[in-house]
C-alpha cells in the first residue's frame, strides 16, 4: 500500500532530494519507551541465562576440567540457579552480565547524545 506523505509543508515543493528524506527523528513516547527497554532487557536476560552459563561451563570444562565431581552441564545450571535464588550477588551480576554491559555503555553513550540533540530556541522576552 502507498501511503501519501504528510510531512511535506504546502508551499514546499516535492523534489528528487526531498523524497526519501525522513522527519527529524521525534522522542519516544513513554509506552513506546517502556515496550523497548522491556523488549531490549528480555533479550539480554535469555543471552544471560543460557549462553553465558553454557560458554563458561564449556570453556571451564575445556581448561579445568570437569565440574565438580564429575558433574554434567545440568548440575552447572542447577547450582547456578540455586546460587540466583538466594540472592548472591556474584550469581546475579553473572545472570544479568549481559544488560549490565549494555546499560553502562548506553550511560556512557548519553552525554555524546546530549550533545547532538539542537537545543530549543530560549523565549524572547
Amino acid at each position: 500500500m502507498i501511503q501519501a506523505r504528510t510531512d511535506i509543508k504546502m508551499d514546499q515543493t516535492l523534489t528528487l532530494e526531498n523524497v526519501g528524506q525522513e522527519k527529524t527523528e521525534q522522542p519516544l513516547g513513554l509506552i513506546a519507551r517502556l515496550k523497548r527497554e522491556t523488549v531490549v532487557f528480555l533479550g539480554l536476560a535469555v543471552i544471560g541465562f543460557t549462553l553465558v552459563p553454557l560458554s563458561i561451563y564449556l570453556v571451564g570444562k575445556r581448561i579445568l576440567g570437569d565440574y565438580g565431581d564429575g558433574g554434567i552441564l545440568k548440575d552447572f545450571y542447577a547450582d547456578l540457579y540455586l546460587r540466583f535464588s538466594a540472592f548472591e550477588p556474584g550469581a546475579w551480576i553473572l545472570l544479568l552480565g549481559p544488560w549490565l554491559f549494555i546499560t553502562f555503555v548506553r550511560l556512557l553513550y548519553l552525554p555524546l547524545k546530549w550533545k547532538r540533540m539542537p537545543k530549543s530556541p530560549s523565549p524572547e522576552s
